[in-house]
């Protein structure tokens, strides 16, 4: 099992070669698998774009998160550009999806639900199924939203078999709902993707850096769980760099690169 590392515009700021040799230098022991980006403009994806030939040449892959767009449209021009990831670095791409907020739970299904399907016969459609697949996050209750949980999916997954799903176990930390069952059948079927963090004292995305913390023990023992019972995905540590130690971005991308000997020691 390899780590993956979660990136956005935040990381941009140094020149993707520059990004890369920071990796390399400091990966000594060859435990980051590649990265998961966001990229929310035209600009970054122009970044991502030559991030993505150096990753590639380096041995990385990347990985992608969609933004929260308006509309069917933007996302199926996100699509667009995530088959030109692919084709840079000739490989499959995952693109984690969140699911859309509605007034009510049942509302966000059925509206999210409409999404995915649309967003899947634009990818058949357009042949895109070689290059791309969807994969459905798990979300957290924010402030007094109610957001779609694993549970929550299960509809939408049977009705949509392409579908894949991420399992954020750090949102169903934050929600304090993780629970020592195995997953249901179809989760576990189409699980493809794992994103980990931890949380401050009000929001999430803080990273692991030690591992007896009630919070960090949680998630690390569930994580555990899914590998014993043959998960052999991707993990992705989706920490913020607002969170992570360091003076400047170099050494906080160092610290980040460091994260990963303790998860994969304690899992």
């Amino acid at each position: 099992m390899k780590t993956i590392l979660s990136i956005n515009y935040k990381f941009f700021e140094i020149s993707p070669k520059e990004f890369i040799d920071i990796v390399v230098k400091n990966d000594k022991q060859n435990l980051i698998r590649g990265f998961e980006a966001v990229t929310k403009s035209k600009d970054e994806e122009e970044y991502l774009k030559k991030f993505t030939k150096i990753a590639s040449d380096n041995g990385y892959i990347v990985n992608l998160h969609a933004p929260s767009l308006c509309n069917v449209e933007q996302y199926e021009s996100y699509l667009d550009f995530a088959v030109e990831i692919s084709k840079i670095q000739r490989r499959k791409v995952n693109i984690v999806f969140h699911p859309i907020n509605a007034d009510s739970l049942e509302e966000s299904k059925k509206v999210t639900n409409c999404y995915v399907t649309e967003l899947t016969e634009y990818i058949a459609e357009n042949k895109y199924n070689e290059y791309i697949e969807l994969s459905l996050e798990n979300l957290n209750d924010f402030e007094k939203i109610k957001r779609l949980k694993k549970e929550n999916l299960i509809d939408i997954l049977n009705e949509n078999q392409d579908i894949k799903f991420t399992y954020d176990i750090g949102h169903e930390m934050m929600d304090d709902m993780i629970k020592k069952d195995k997953l249901n059948e179809i989760l576990a079927e189409r699980l493809n993707n794992v994103h980990i963090h931890t949380k401050g004292e009000l929001e999430d995305h803080y990273p692991i850096i030690e591992k007896t913390e009630k919070h960090t023990k949680q998630v690390l023992e569930k994580t555990k769980q899914l590998i014993e019972s043959g998960y052999n995905g991707d993990i992705v540590m989706e920490y913020a760099i607002d969170y992570i130690d360091g003076k400047n971005l170099k050494e906080k991308l160092i610290c980040y690169i460091n994260c990963t000997k303790i998860v994969l020691t304690s899992v």
